[in-house]
Formats: structure tokens, C-alpha cells, sequence
């Protein structure tokens, strides 16, 4: 019998779920406490992710897609997951600082994304190795429907596609509760 067991066939999906990512949670990254994965997904944030250490940043949701990438390696027969996320901000009269601000916090080291997809699910990505944000541009614009914002695209490098890490159960109200408030 060889490496692969696919252990029943499969319909295809009556419906997919809405496409797209409409927010993201942004969490310091710390290779000593990692999210932990189960059968169910993720089921507690709690112990590495308390009460306000989780900025929510709505996105002008366009076209937000994360791409992920799994590459098997020949040799050693380890699996890379590589992932690009765009992340679209947009910046509100009167608030080009404070978007300033948010931007510069943003590039400056490794982050947990929490991708609040579409279709109501929430997926860690980063949570093992950590997302950086590899570009960060920015425009005003030219016409009225054009962009005035910020595009930051974070990278990732894991060994296990993000959907592995769904929050569930529990995790999904420690999320909320870790969630910093609106200012």
C-alpha cells in the first residue's frame, strides 16, 4: 500500500461559499506560543491570545484573495505552503496619519493574520512561522471610484495550509473577547 489513503469519495459541492476576505485580525507573533491544531481545526486562542491583542482591520473588499501555494519537496519529501494576501486600506478624510501610523506598525515585524473570510469562517495564517508584510504601497488616486489607501501585501511560509487552522468551538468567542476595540 503506498503513502496516500483517500478514505471516501466525494460530491461536488452544491454551493461554494462567498468568496473573499472582508477583514483581518492582525496579532504579534511569538514562535514560542503557537496556535495549536485538532481534528476540529483551532478550538482555543486563549492561551496565546488574551484579551486586546488582536487589531481588526476592515478591508475595502474588492478583490482581497489569499493565495496559497503547497510545494512538495523531492528530496526529503517536506511539504512548503507558501501564501500572498493583499490587504486593501483605504484612508478616510482627515486621516492620513493615523493611516501612516498604522502602516509603519504593520511592516515592521511578524504578525498572526486571522483571515474573517466571506462565508463567516475565520482561518489563522502565519500562526506557525509568522507573516510579514513584503510590500506596501500607497495612492491617492486619480478618479473618484480609484483607490485613496494603502495596499499591504503579507507573505507567508508554512508547512500546512491555513485552513488546517480554522477557528472553532471555543476559538471563535476568544477571538472576539481578544479582539482590541474600535477607537
Amino acid at each position: 500500500m503506498g503513502c496516500t489513503s483517500i478514505s471516501k469519495s466525494r460530491k461536488l459541492a452544491c454551493m461554494s461559499g462567498m468568496a473573499g476576505v472582508k477583514a483581518v485580525g492582525v496579532a504579534s507573533f511569538d514562535s514560542l506560543n503557537r496556535l495549536s491544531v485538532t481534528g476540529a481545526g483551532v478550538t482555543t486562542l486563549a492561551t496565546v491570545f488574551s484579551g486586546s491583542t488582536i487589531a481588526r482591520l476592515e478591508l475595502k473588499n474588492t478583490t482581497v484573495n489569499y493565495l496559497e501555494t503547497a510545494t512538495m519537496g523531492g528530496d526529503n519529501r517536506s511539504t512548503s505552503v507558501v501564501g500572498d494576501i493583499p490587504c486593501v486600506f483605504n484612508v478616510a478624510k482627515g486621516t492620513d496619519l493615523e493611516t501612516v501610523k498604522l502602516i509603519n506598525e504593520l511592516i515592521k515585524g511578524e504578525v498572526v493574520l486571522f483571515l474573517e473570510k466571506n462565508d463567516g469562517s475565520i482561518v489563522a495564517a502565519g500562526s506557525q512561522f509568522g507573516a510579514v508584510a513584503t510590500t506596501a504601497t500607497d495612492q491617492t488616486g486619480g478618479a473618484i471610484a480609484d483607490l485613496n489607501g494603502f495596499t499591504v501585501t503579507f507573505h507567508t511560509e508554512e508547512s500546512e495550509f491555513s485552513r488546517n487552522y480554522v477557528l472553532s468551538s471555543t476559538a471563535l468567542s476568544d477571538y472576539a473577547t481578544a479582539i482590541k476595540p474600535y477607537v
